[in-house]
């Protein structure tokens, strides 16, 4: 802490006045201060990666470790640094960082937070200075994807995955304005990777192709992504779909809890397994637990802005809202975690749109708490 600083931190005690002389990370912006202060400290130091209070430094043999080991403890310690010898590691061939097991292979997911197949059946490879980068990218209608590779030997290897999803204004762009968008994302995204380094970027979408040299009068946020995209690269080239695998899986986010085509002709209210997301609720199983639960006796009788409405789903019926004009299954407790375990593992920024997400599929009591927590 600055000297002048140290009282304002005063905290009152049973025990007394308690200052920090050092700064706390409970205090806003102290996390991102330190990590100023570290990527100052280590800004000299080859090889040394830091993310606030966790250093990782790679060397290519054990030389050159203890050099540079040398060289990050002096540079510590002439900064007022310390660092706790139990909580060190030297001299490992691999070791777990961040979250993810580190090796001169490449870097996976730890196993016991990998969620999905997805993770675990793919390894993010190291990247290489003098080998050819390609950046592959796709829309559907309601996310952008794309998949940043190397070729390193004789195939490709991914380097690292890029997806959003679109906003409602981005959804109603034309095809090509989506692709257009895709790449523009997809280069922003990649910038820090990309800058100064020549690479090739493919798209499914052949006009895009064409884009940076056509003469046709383009729209004021075309021609902005188009000049930032020229900035990096001019070589866009055509992939056929069936070949665009991974950017296309990656902007098709599972729309869970959609009810778009949920309706039939002559069931307006009917909902459909899948289009309920089945793969991880049973939609006929839930209904029989509504009819035992006491919970949905509550809904029934309380006082509240949910229109409940019983739609037939073939051999039972399912209670649903239908104030939002689909229908939403109202879940008893048990059968909440499922819902909120398929959407954490989404790519959705933050609680209001996993509120929102949520919310247009499914009712239950306590919804915002359980999302929040």
């Amino acid at each position: 802490m600055a000297p002048s600083s140290i009282t304002k931190t005063a905290v009152v005690t049973p025990f007394g006045l308690w200052e920090f002389l050092r700064m706390p990370f409970g205090l806003k912006n102290a996390a991102q201060s330190f990590q100023l202060l570290m990527d100052g400290v280590l800004r000299d130091v080859p090889f040394a990666f830091v993310y606030i209070d966790d250093i990782l430094v790679a060397s290519q043999s054990p030389p050159g470790a203890l050099s540079t080991s040398a060289k990050l403890f002096t540079l510590l310690s002439s900064n007022g640094l310390a660092i706790i010898k139990a909580k060190c590691i030297f001299g490992a061939d691999e070791l777990g960082f961040l979250g993810h097991h580190v090796s001169a292979d490449g870097i996976t997911p730890l196993a016991d937070r990998s969620r999905g197949s997805f993770q675990q059946s793919c390894a993010l490879k190291l990247s290489s200075p003098d080998t050819t980068t390609s950046l592959t990218v796709d829309a559907s209608n309601t996310a952008v994807g794309a998949q940043l590779e190397q070729c390193q030997g004789r195939s490709w290897v991914p380097l690292a995955f890029f997806s959003r999803k679109l906003s409602d204004s981005e959804k109603k762009y034309s095809a090509f304005d989506r692709e257009l968008l895709a790449s523009y994302s997809a280069v922003r995204h990649f910038r820090h990777f990309l800058e100064g380094r020549l690479f090739i970027l493919y798209t499914d979408h052949k006009p895009l192709t064409f884009a940076l040299s056509s003469q046709t009068d383009r729209s004021p946020h075309q021609t902005r992504h188009l000049s930032f995209i020229a900035e990096f690269t001019t070589d866009i080239q055509h992939i056929k779909g069936k070949f665009n695998v991974v950017a296309d899986a990656l902007s098709r986010l599972n729309t869970i809890g959609s009810t778009a085509d949920a309706a039939s002709s002559n069931q307006l209210n009917s909902i459909t397994t899948d289009s309920l997301g089945g793969d991880y609720i049973n939609f006929h199983r839930l209904a029989k637990n509504q009819v035992s639960s006491e919970e949905m006796a509550l809904y029934l009788t309380a006082t509240t802005g949910l229109v409940l409405k019983d739609v037939d789903i073939g051999s039972s019926t399912l209670l649903c809202a239908t104030s939002m004009g689909t229908p939403r299954p109202v879940l008893p407790t048990p059968w909440t975690r499922p819902v909120l375990n398929k959407f954490h593992g989404l790519s959705l920024s933050g609680i209001r749109p996993t509120q929102k997400a949520i919310s247009q599929g499914f009712v239950w009591h306590g919804m915002r708490r359980d999302i929040r927590q």
